[in-house]
């Protein structure tokens, strides 16, 4: 897959996709936790949000002490940013209570759920799930596997958003690409090896959130190593089998199967590839067939393409959840709730 995109058009279509996810939050701010505050990004990010009229209300957990040092000593202004320390929090024994009565199993005591309610992690997911936000985010210094176990841990799952899964926002591509130089991944982030029934019920929700939450004309591709017949194997079986599976759950979009990345996304190779095909070249939903493929991908594009991921966001939750990459900037905080912020409002 290879994107090139000049650094004006790259700024462009970043601004066509942001701006509008900016205005809506302007008009419809939500509120926000983020809970990772011993991070300079992170704090960063909560005063953009905040600065900006993104979010009616920010928090940001940690050790307020540290956040205060580490926001002063790089002249960031958190006045009004909510600060909360979970060491020093009156609503841990009542958190820590929550935690303990979600996962009573995995407890000997109170006290030892205690010692990890307190975690800025749980205590912000637990938070979260108690409804005292409406976004959460993390995982720019937690790794994603902890993170996403925090989640699905602690939040209840909602069965009719759809499985446990999750999708990216790539936007700040060459218009040419996707909708409008934007596309949706998945998943990217949750399941690692879905099997045909799993990846099909992931296209389908991803399909149908790129059209009715982002207005997109629903494209969709299942990636595979083969376009068509060009390979065998059980790899491809399993592509295509999604593809049987997917079409008993009647799409109300366009999708095809067993589409290398450039049958996809390029109109000639697409022609070349597998002609008539119903996407022709202009996917712009694209859906790996494991988490492996699709983490390197995303990551790739980012990097070689200068797109932004932004996510990902989960579904599958009673809550708005997002996870982040480590290796995210500030800049790609403060998409991923605007993206998030966009996405819960819709839904």
């Amino acid at each position: 897959m290879v994107l090139t995109v000049s650094p004006v058009i790259n700024k462009l279509t970043q601004m066509l996709w942001l701006e509008k996810f900016k205005n809506h939050a302007k008009e419809n701010p939500l509120s926000v936790i983020l809970s990772e505050g011993d991070d300079l990004r992170v704090i960063g990010a909560a005063k953009d949000i905040h600065q900006s009229g993104f979010a009616k209300k920010v928090t940001i957990i940690g050790n307020t002490e540290n956040i205060k040092n580490l926001a002063d000593k790089n002249k960031i202004n958190l006045e009004e940013v909510e600060i909360i320390d979970p060491d020093k929090s009156d609503m841990i024994e009542n958190l820590t209570k929550r935690l303990f009565e979600i996962r009573s199993s995995d407890y000997a005591s109170l006290e030892e759920a205690r010692r990890e309610a307190t975690n800025p992690l749980v205590f912000g997911t637990l938070l979260h799930e108690s409804g005292y936000a409406d976004i959460h985010i993390s995982g720019a210094v937690e790794t994603s596997a902890a993170v996403i176990r925090a989640f699905f841990q602690i939040i209840r799952k909602n069965r009719k958003e759809g499985m446990p899964a999750s999708f990216f926002f790539v936007d700040g591509l060459d218009p040419k690409w996707g909708e409008n130089g934007a596309l949706l991944f998945a998943d990217c982030a949750v399941n690692i090896s879905p099997g045909p029934k799993q990846l099909a019920h992931i296209a389908h929700q991803t399909g149908n959130i790129a059209k009715n939450i982002f207005g997109f004309n629903t494209r969709l591709s299942l990636l595979s190593y083969s376009t068509k017949g060009s390979g065998s194997g059980e790899l491809v079986d399993a592509v295509l089998e999604a593809g049987r599976e997917l079409e008993k759950l009647n799409p109300d979009f366009l999708f095809e199967v067993e589409m290398q990345s450039d049958a996809a996304i390029v109109p000639e190779v697409s022609e070349r590839k597998a002609h008539g095909n119903s996407v022709e070249g202009r996917s712009n939903v694209l859906i790996f067939p494991d988490l492996q493929s699709g983490n390197i991908a995303y990551k790739l594009v980012e990097r070689f393409a200068g797109a932004h991921a932004y996510g990902p966001i989960m579904v599958g939750l009673n809550k708005t959840s997002t996870d982040l990459s480590r290796g995210c900037s500030r800049d790609d905080i403060t998409g991923t709730f605007l993206v998030a912020s966009y996405y819960h409002l819709k839904k």
